[in-house]
């Protein structure tokens, strides 16, 4: 099976630290405890991330970064590439779009099935 792949904003972050990532943004299925690449077309950078939680009714992930890890290398050697449908400004009015604020991320972290605290932690 192929990891997937999803674009993410690396400002896009809740209170936990979790990264929020559209489903509609990943090449396959998120699914809780797997590891995916995330990557940024904006500044090139890909890391490894573990999906924390998934909330199909808004459409989101949780993803856990692999911070130390983030890297340009990561992204080139993927071979990502920009699609004007996937630009950041795209991509941020789409989450615009979604209702996917701080406010919002702060209720669904809370309300989530699955404690993105119950996650193994990168260090």
């Amino acid at each position: 099976m192929q990891t997937s792949t999803v674009e993410i904003d690396l400002n896009d972050i809740d209170e936990e630290g979790l990264t929020v990532a559209l489903l509609s943004d990943a090449s396959g299925p998120l699914e809780p405890g797997r590891m995916t690449i995330a990557y940024e077309n904006e500044d090139r950078l890909a890391a490894p991330a573990l999906v924390a939680s998934v909330r199909t009714d808004l459409g989101i992930a949780y993803l856990r970064l692999n911070w130390r890890a983030l890297s340009h290398r990561l992204y080139n050697e993927r071979a990502f590439r920009l699609d004007p449908v996937h630009s950041s400004s795209a991509v941020r009015s789409r989450r615009a779009g979604a209702e996917i604020d701080a406010a919002s991320r702060r209720i669904v972290a809370r309300g989530s099935a699955a404690a993105p605290n119950s996650a193994v932690a990168f260090r």
